[in-house]
């Protein structure tokens, strides 16, 4: 019925995302982390455009002058690649 234990919505959360991560390559991962995500085709990922679904504010900051602002109120604050709480 499914082609990965990902797919069925039977198995716990837990189980099913550690499934699908584990048959990512890091490639995959990576595109899977921009806003506009391509999918994974051999696993039947759609592509997906996750634009404006942040936690609703994210700073980034990578050394001399002030860092960039998005809208929303929450503590996300990137440092040069490493992501820090602000609260």
């Amino acid at each position: 019925m499914f082609d990965y234990p990902f797919q069925n919505p039977d198995l716990e959360l837990e189980v099913r995302i550690n499934n699908l991560i584990s048959r990512l390559t890091l490639t995959e991962k990576v595109q899977l982390m921009k806003h506009e995500s391509p999918g994974v085709l051999r696993l039947r990922v759609p592509a997906y455009d996750w634009w404006n679904e942040t936690l609703g504010s994210i700073q980034i900051y990578t050394g001399g002058g002030q860092p960039g602002m998005s809208e929303g109120k929450s503590g996300i604050l990137i440092v040069k690649g490493e992501p820090y709480s602000i609260f």
